[in-house]
């Protein structure tokens, strides 16, 4: 089983946790994983008997859900041992507000150690809950996603990518379809890929098609494993993210880091100035869209996307950030 002196990771959230684990045992750290699938018996019972039976000196549970409370119940409150809950963004933005949920979310946040937050635009709901709430990045792999300087496309066409989930209520997504088929009017040569799952997926294909540019200029792909997104993002243009939140979504920074220029909706109170387009209405989303088929600002608002990712996101420097918090919990 898991050694004693250790830190036990359970779950994950979009793979900061495993990105971070992997980053911390080039260091011999000793941190063990314990994941699960989305499947109902994984993701109760068997996720529930891992953890009972996990031996370590510190615990850190990602996403303050059903994971974090029976981590907070068996290890917490009768093993006595610490544990950090980091929260990824939808439990605190949107898990808070559902009554299903609620409670849950509230009791896993207030009674844990420590309080991880990913998403800048939840930390004020986390801090009026735990005063211990500490922004950690959403970590980086720049020795995975690495810039391909010479980039040139086989055709005239400028290239755009969807690589998020298809949702209006999340991410914005019919909002951002209306606004590229508007777009796409004044421009032949433009092809948008967008990966092909989601909530809302029917109805951003019915737009699509109303508007004619289904399996023409919009293009529905299937779901790219994460081990090659990279070179997804590298053999497109632009990458598409966020609409709602106003956070810098991950496919934004994985983007930047590959240095190709993301069209995000990004609330400035939330981050440093450097040069970005941010967009959520239609109507800025089509002049945004419209911005970024000139070369030279794509190539500029990649430079200073690459230079954001290195300062603040780069895996080695969160992992730091993390290790330290570690040793002062363990």
């Amino acid at each position: 089983m898991v050694q004693k002196k250790c830190v036990v990771m359970v779950h994950d959230g979009a793979f900061d946790g495993r990105t971070i684990i992997q980053e911390l045992k080039k260091e011999n750290f000793p941190i063990v994983h314990l994941t699960r699938t989305r499947n109902f018996w994984d993701k109760t019972f068997n996720i529930g008997l891992k953890i009972i039976r996990a031996k370590g000196t510190l615990f850190h549970a990602n996403v303050a859900l059903q994971d974090a409370f029976i981590t907070l119940l068996t290890k917490k409150f009768i093993n006595k041992k610490p544990v950090i809950v980091h929260c990824h963004g939808s439990d605190l933005r949107t898990d808070l507000n559902k009554w299903q949920y609620r409670d849950l979310v509230k009791f896993n946040v207030k009674n844990a150690d420590q309080i991880f937050v990913a998403d800048l635009d939840t930390m004020d709901k986390a801090k009026e809950l735990n005063p211990t709430a500490i922004w950690i990045p959403i970590p980086i792999d720049l020795d995975v996603f690495v810039p391909e300087e010479n980039y040139s496309s086989n055709d005239d066409t400028l290239k755009f990518f969807y690589p998020n989930s298809i949702s209006e209520n999340l991410r914005g997504s019919l909002t951002f379809f209306k606004a590229f088929n508007i777009f796409s009017i004044d421009y032949e040569n433009v092809l948008l890929e967008a990966v092909k799952f989601g909530a809302d997926l029917k109805f951003a294909m019915r737009l699509c098609k109303k508007a004619g540019t289904l399996n023409k200029k919009v293009k529905f792909i299937p779901k790219i494993p994460h081990k090659k997104i990279v070179d997804a993002y590298r053999n497109h243009d632009i990458t598409i993210g966020v609409f709602k939140s106003g956070i810098i979504s991950t496919v934004g920074l994985e983007s930047w880091a590959v240095k190709r220029p993301a069209l995000n909706y990004i609330d400035s109170k939330l981050y440093p100035q450097f040069d970005y387009i941010s967009a959520c209405t239609v109507d800025e989303i089509v002049e945004g869209l419209h911005k970024l088929t000139d070369a030279k600002t794509r190539k500029s608002l990649a430079n200073a996307g690459f230079k954001y990712v290195t300062r603040y996101h780069d895996v080695k420097k969160v992992a730091n950030k993390v290790k330290k918090i570690y040793l002062q919990l363990m």
